[in-house]
Formats: C-alpha cells, structure tokens, sequence
C-alpha cells in the first residue's frame, strides 16, 4: 500500500490535506520530486504492481557479518531524538538537535533524520537543518542516501547511488563552484558516515550489532567486524575499510550498555566509540576525541576549525530551540530596493545615533550561502551607518541564488549604492563598499559602473581569472591542505572537477542533470568571463585592496600581481588616486572576522588600517 502511494506521488504532487494526511516519510521524500523519482525506481524492483513500468533487479548486497534476530528497526529508530555538543577543553557547547523517522516498504527501510542546528551556530541566525534519508536492503546495507544540507532558503545536496558493486557519489555543495560527480566508488559501503555530526549512522551500525555469546567477548574483540565506510561530503570521496570491536572495559555510566570501537583507515575522524543497548539495539551516545568538522562547515564558523571532543546524546524528547540574541543596540531598519533586472532584494540599514546624514559602509557577504554581513555595533560607535543585504535567491531577496552569477550581482551593488544616494539618512558623497572573498571580486567588477560610490575595499583580490585559474589555487591551497592531499589526490580532483566543468562549458551546457538532481551552470560560466584586471583599470574611485598573507585561497603573490597590473601602490605607496594595497602578516582570508553568526568584523589592526585611509580619499 505505502509503495503505491509513493507512486502515485510520481505523478502528482501533494494536495495540502493530501500533504498533512501522509506519513512524515513520505512528505519528506515528496519535497524534490526527482529524488522521490530515484527512490521509487529502487523500490519497484521490489514490487509485483508499481508505476505501469516493468520490475528491475536491484542488487542486494551482503554485509560482513549478518545481524542477528533483533526487534523491528521502525521500533528502535522512530521518533528518537539525540543532542549533539563540542567540547573544545574549554568549555562544552551544545551544537544542534536531531530527531530520527523510519517507513517501511516491502522490507525496505526508509530511514530519515533531520538536524537542527541552533542559531548560535548557524548562518546569521537563520536555520541550518541537514536532512538525510537513506533506502536500506533487507541486510541493512545502503542502497541510496541523500543529504541536504538547507541555509538561507536554499540546499545543498550530496547524493550516493548503489551502482552494481560500486556507489557514483553526486557533490552539489552551494558553496563550491559547480558539481563533482564521482562514479565507481568500491568497494561498496555497508556505512556512510560523514564529517558533519549526525546520530543516524551510528544508530544504523546499532542495528548492525551481534551479541557476542556467553564467554566470547575475547573472541569478538580478536576477530573485529571489517565494514567499509563513504564519507559522501568529503570534496575526493573514496571507500575506507572500518573495523568495529566490542570494547568490553569501556563504560559509559549507563548500566547495560555496551562499547564499540570503530577505527577507519584514513580520512578527519578514524576513530569513535558508541554505546549501545545489546538488548533493543538502540544508539545510547557516541564519543569522538579530536572530532573534525567538514572543510565548508568549518568555513563558517572559526569556532569549528579546532579540534574536539563531539557528543551526541540519546534523550527522552526534543527540546526547545534557543532564540539568538539581537546583533546590537544601534537602530536597525528593514529596506528593500530593486537590483539587477528589477529583483527585490532585503537588507539591514544600521544608523549610529545622533542626526545625519552618516557616512555609510556598503557591505557585501562572503563565498556561498553566506548572509547578510551584520558587524553588530562596532561601525555605528564610529559614527558609520552600514548596509548589508541578501545575496540574491538568499534569505529574504527574491530571485534565484544559482551560484550567484557574478554579473547579475556586481549589478546589485550598482542598485544597492543608488537606493543610498537617495536616503536622507544617509551622505551620498560618502557612500564607501566593502567586500571580502567572493565579496571584494563582485566589487572589483562593479568598480567602472559604481561612480556613486566614493571608495571601494575589496579583499581577496587576484590576477588570475576566477576559473580555472583561482579555483585551481583554491583547490592546491585550501582543499589539499585541509585533507592532507597528495600530489595524485590533487589531480585526482582536479579531473573530476575542473577538466569536467571545462568540458561541460565546451558544450554549451546552461544546466545539467546528475543522479536525478538539476544544477546550474551559469555562475560558472561568468567567472570563466570575468576579468578583474580590465575591471579595476577602469574604477571611478580610489581602492584599498586587503590581503592576508595567510590566505589559502588566494595567493597574496596573485594580489601583489594584480596591484602591479592595474598601478595600484603598495604599503605606504598609494597610486596617484589613492589606491593602495595592504598585506596584514598572519591572517587569512577573512582578515582575522569570523564567519559565523555572530557579529563579525576584520581585526582591530585592519579598522587602523581602512579608516587611517578613508582619512585620506574621502571628499570632506
């Protein structure tokens, strides 16, 4: 019956009553309809009656170690809720919540969670929920698994696909350039754990468990169990080999359960410990010292970039999530105004206090699914009002994020000046841009239309062009160093990414379909096209590049090379203008600010820096 609602959900989508009648599983796999379309393809195979198509063999593999007699999996994982936490040493900080669905189909599970992250931790305040959903053999082996991992209005989606004895493993991570498809990835994984913290897979190893028998825990801690392992959000995915041992001396505090030790050959996190109950085969907690978080959640977050011990914690129901505190005290105004191509894009205008009009810093947010870039008070105390605004399709701006196209966004810091110009709150010979990262590259390009603007301070800025030639630093510098890749890694990832994304603008590709997920292409394609030199000759104002010699994506030799190219001076040198570049030793690309959702700011030597300047260039 649960199948041929599934199908029929092919064809139609979700009438309101339809929606609020249908189990929790079938809403969730409901929302992209072509992943719902993946689904029902593996399933069919199980059915006698489907979707008017013929029945196709799905290969069901065989774990290691066959699980023994246990109680129904829907009994032990449904509506089960875990908190996760980090404890640096420090001190010990609650992350995020999750709360675990199952559905059943022909002897199939289909397992959900979704976690929730707190506010503290997430993009500006806004949510950030990670949901996956795995499709499970008889065995309890994966037969697909999804994760999308949801900000500002917008997902990133990772998705694996049994193929035979192998898994093809989709990256479509917003926040990286284009999509990575890695196909024939073996062997096959009885697990798929990742470097974002969830209870899901340790709760579907939990089921996996074999109570030992009487007098033979020496022998089950001789003879581990041999699984292997995908780490789908990993940017180079490969199968490792994981060993998992009952850990007889471990203890956990709770009376009846028992330890597992796992260790994976490679990879951020090779080793973990998890409690189980041998009884009922529930996940009860798992510890992981010298936890590592994934390379784009750490970008977020500095908070995220050190290693600790990661927590996650069965517990009775979900609780209450935690309201952020406001950014400031200063006063904030709500605006609207139109950008590029009329789009409604939102904003926060903050004023310092006394009367105005103020001089006024236009910021713009970083790389990816990042927010509107809110500094809390610190600018307002200076007597600076600030705008910042949603990227486009971000939050509450309208229109389609894709990547953010560079054009269509260089047009809205355009838009976003001219709305200023005209705000009585607001000096409109003292209106001054600021962008850091993918932020100080749009202003580049925006530098010859932006007359409006008094000054510009770009941070980030390069001579080579954005594709391929800066995401092939980003890939030698950033990537390679976080993973620890080795020179054949590095090409590796270098086909996978950047030869194919060549190959696909070759063919004039505007969109492309993989594992049943849609991307754009058009982001891509205007990087491929932008020429920040050309831009920067052509400025209608004075500039102050930033640059922090620690930046691993992009190289402080490519910014000194492009102040050359476009008669920029450098320290203590300005160019005829007034445009200098300035190098800050020991920091790295966001200039000492953090990313995270608290109020952010460079490093107090850069504010010496930018406001000395603006001393300078400004018109008084």
């Amino acid at each position: 019956m649960m199948l041929g609602q599934a199908c029929r959900l092919v064809d139609t989508q979700l009438s309101p009553a339809d929606h609020e009648s249908a189990p929790r599983w079938m809403r969730t796999l409901a929302r992209p309809r072509l992943q719902l379309m993946a689904l029902v393809l593996i399933l069919s195979s199980l059915a006698m009656s489907g979707c008017g198509q013929e029945p196709t063999p799905a290969p069901i593999p065989t774990p290691t170690i066959q699980p023994t007699p246990t109680p129904a999996p829907k009994q032990v994982l449904e509506g089960t809720h875990y908190s996760i936490s980090f404890d640096t040493g420090s001190e010990r900080q609650l992350l995020a919540f999750e709360e675990i669905q199952v559905g059943e189909v022909e002897g199939q599970l289909l397992v959900f969670s979704e976690v929730t992250w707190l506010p503290t931790w997430a993009a500006g305040g806004h949510a950030i929920i990670e949901r996956r959903s795995v499709v499970l053999s008889p065995s309890l082996d994966p037969l697909r698994y999804d994760v999308e991992r949801s900000a500002l209005g917008v997902r990133s989606v990772w998705v694996a696909e049994r193929d035979g004895q192998a898994f093809n493993v989709l990256n479509n991570n917003l926040d990286w350039h284009a999509p990575v498809l890695a196909s024939g990835i073996s062997p096959a994984p009885e697990v798929l754990l990742e470097d974002s913290p969830s209870a899901l897979p340790f709760a579907l190893l939990a089921l996996r468990y074999t109570e030992p028998g009487e007098g033979s825990i020496e022998a089950a801690r001789r003879a581990p169990q041999s699984l292997h392992v995908v780490n789908v959000l990993e940017d180079l995915v490969v199968s490792r080999r994981l060993t998992l041992s009952v850990d007889a001396l471990r203890q956990s505090g709770v009376i009846g359960t028992t330890a597992l030790d796992g260790h994976v050959e490679g990879g951020l996190n090779p080793s973990f410990v998890f409690f189980v109950r041998p009884t009922s085969r529930a996940l009860h907690s798992v510890q992981i010292k010298d936890y590592r978080f994934d390379l784009w959640m750490a970008l977020r977050d500095p908070r995220l970039r050190e290693p600790g011990e990661l927590i996650i914690q069965r517990l009775a129901e979900r609780p209450e999530i935690p309201q952020l505190p406001p950014a400031g005290e200063a006063a904030r105004l709500d605006i609207t105004f139109a950008g590029a191509r009329n789009t409604e894009l939102a904003g926060t205008l903050i004023l310092p206090p006394g009367e105005g009009p103020f001089p006024c810093l236009l910021l713009h947010s970083q790389d990816g699914m990042t927010p509107r870039w809110d500094p809390g008070d610190r600018f307002a105390e200076r007597g600076w009002a600030v705008f910042s605004y949603d990227k486009r399709g971000l939050g509450s701006s309208k229109g389609e994020f894709d990547r953010g196209p560079l054009d269509l966004l260089s047009e809205d810091i355009v838009a976003a000046a001219t709305m200023l110009r005209q705000r009585p709150e607001i000096d409109p010979q003292r209106i001054v841009f600021v962008g850091l990262s993918e932020g100080g590259r749009i202003g580049a390009l925006a530098a010859p239309a932006a007359d409006g603007l008094a000054a510009m301070i770009l941070g980030g800025a390069h001579d080579a062009p954005i594709f391929p030639g800066l995401v092939r630093s980003q890939i030698e510098g950033a990537l390679a160093i976080h993973y620890g890749w080795e020179p054949p890694d590095v090409q590796s990832y270098m086909a996978l990414s950047i030869s194919q994304w060549q190959q696909w603008l070759f063919e004039d590709q505007d969109e492309i379909s993989l594992l049943g997920r849609r991307a754009g292409l058009r982001a891509l394609r205007t990087k491929a096209n932008a020429d920040l030199a050309t831009a920067l000759r052509d400025r209608t104002s004075p500039v102050l590049l930033l640059h922090g010699d620690q930046d691993d994506w992009a190289p402080v030799e490519s910014a000194r090379a492009l102040a050359d190219a476009v008669g920029i001076g450098g320290e203590g040198s300005p160019s005829q203008d007034g445009s200098l570049l300035w190098v800050f030793e020991g920091l790295d690309a966001e200039l000492g600010a953090p990313v995270g959702p608290l109020p952010k700011a460079w490093a107090p030597e850069v504010d010496e820096v930018i406001f000395a300047w603006l001393e300078q260039v400004l018109p008084r």
